[in-house]
């Protein structure tokens, strides 16, 4: 137990001085395209050295390259499209290969929204559980491409409705020797395929898309399961509003939700914890059917580039069957530090403690929402 907690004390220090570094190049690199482009802003390309810490990936490095267009022209208010290919590898020996992107095309009447991308990683299994009960813990290894597709169309400022696409393709390569995925007791054991189609809509009123400070952003979406072997349906629900509290400061509450109804791969259903739905506990450690979560953040630059973030979240799932209780309900506090990139993304570093001894450290891009 010494040795790991001097280990432990080694190591965040150099994870700072890492990620401290990388943060810095880009801020430099930032400060100097903005230089070269104070004609020109509606287009900035600027390449991003990768670091990041979360307790699903351990430490992260790899290489990036962004880009921030401000679109032209059109009937509706100005939005930003944004660009982005990463490559990182991680201590846990995971690939992560991404293309999130973010869109607005034809004068904006069409907005383009998801992410391509290629991981191979490794997961931890919880069961199905509210995370009411210690983690029961087992590991697993898989490797799949990933889909996200939304086509929107845009009927009014800030208003958007259209089809949605969701593909992932599981093969596993490891799983426990004595676990449950391993024994088949889990439906989704087997090498399968997460497929669904559906419609969606957004109402999005922020006063900036990639950095919001006042407004709203509302989701909906239906999801139908394209796969065979798996017939279920999933409802979503996302909202967050944004107070501005001084000229440098926002209080943003969200309210997430979601449900299945039918028989999905433990891999489709709905699930709370990683770095945006409450942070502190592992991504799945709360995984059911019907799962909802509320979080608030006060965020402040006190000084240039530097900030600082204060949170709070909750979070419930049950299952079909099943009575809700609120005592089950699992909630995180945490503190964060802020570093502004650009005038459009922050690099957050988040420390979240959650319930029974759960604590989660964050090291990652955007804001949890």
């Amino acid at each position: 137990m010494h040795l790991h907690l001097n280990l432990k004390c080694l190591f965040i220090p150099f994870l700072f001085t890492l990620v401290l570094g990388s943060l810095t190049l880009i801020t430099r690199g930032q400060d100097s395209l903005e230089t070269d482009l104070e004609k020109e802003k509606n287009a900035k390309i600027f390449p991003i050295p990768i670091a990041f810490y979360t307790p699903e990936t351990g430490l992260g490095l790899g290489a990036g390259v962004t880009s921030v267009v401000k679109t032209k022209g059109g009937d509706f208010m100005p939005r930003k499209s944004q660009l982005t290919f990463g490559f990182a590898y991680t201590s846990l020996k995971q690939l992560l290969m991404y293309v999130p992107f973010s869109l607005y095309t034809f004068r904006q009447k069409m907005y383009l929204q998801g992410e391509l991308g290629y991981f191979d990683y490794t997961f931890r299994y919880f069961g199905i559980t509210n995370g009411t009960k210690r983690d029961s813990i087992e590991f697993y290894r898989a490797n799949f491409p990933r889909v996200r597709i939304n086509a929107f169309a845009q009927i009014a400022d800030g208003v958007f409705v259209g089809p949605r696409l969701v593909y992932d393709k599981f093969s596993f390569s490891t799983f426990n020797p004595e676990g449950r995925l391993r024994n088949m007791d889990v439906p989704g054991s087997e090498d399968h395929f997460v497929g669904t189609i559906g419609v969606g809509g957004i109402v999005d009123k922020r006063d900036n898309n990639l950095f919001p400070t006042s407004g709203y952003y509302g989701a909906l979406s239906i999801d139908q399961s394209i796969n065979p072997d798996y017939k279920y349906t999933t409802l979503m629900m996302d909202f967050t509003k944004y107070f501005p509290w001084s000229n440098k400061g926002t209080f943003a509450i969200n309210l997430f939700g979601q449900s299945l109804f039918g028989e999905a791969p433990f891999t489709a259903m709905p699930k709370l914890g990683g770095t945006k739905k409450l942070r502190g506990y592992f991504e799945g450690s709360i995984l059911q059917e019907h799962i909802f979560a509320w979080q608030a953040e006060a965020r402040r630059m006190v000084w240039k580039r530097l900030g600082f973030a204060a949170f709070f979240g909750a979070g419930n799932g049950f299952r079909p069957g099943e009575t809700f209780h609120i005592k089950n309900t699992q909630i995180s506090s945490g503190l964060g530090l802020r570093i502004r990139l650009t005038d459009q993304l922050n690099a957050r570093l988040d420390y979240a403690i959650g319930m029974q001894n759960r604590s989660g450290f964050y090291i990652t891009f955007g804001e949890a929402f």
